[in-house]
């Protein structure tokens, strides 16, 4: 058995592609919180934690995502290297 240690120094996350955070915000009643990324964006619930969304885009990113309150209105601004 292998401990967790053993195994990331293992991993070579040289060749893997980087995905930059652009942006992070939380909903009006900080429910939820968004992020920009230069791929895409993510969506995510507080309380529990978890990922509810994601959208990745093959050629550019998004610098500003806006939710309205809880539901499935966003607003989002192309950032990044390759804006969207």
């Amino acid at each position: 058995q292998r401990d967790s240690a053993a195994l990331v120094s293992t991993m070579d996350l040289s060749k893997e592609e980087k995905n930059e955070l652009l942006f992070v915000g939380f909903n009006q009643d900080q429910g939820c919180f968004a992020c920009g990324t230069d791929s895409g964006f993510r969506i995510y619930n507080v309380d529990p934690f978890k990922e509810t969304f994601r959208r990745e885009f093959s050629q550019g990113g998004i610098g500003r995502v806006e939710m309205l309150f809880r539901c499935n209105i966003l607003a989002l601004v192309g950032g990044g290297k390759h804006p969207r």
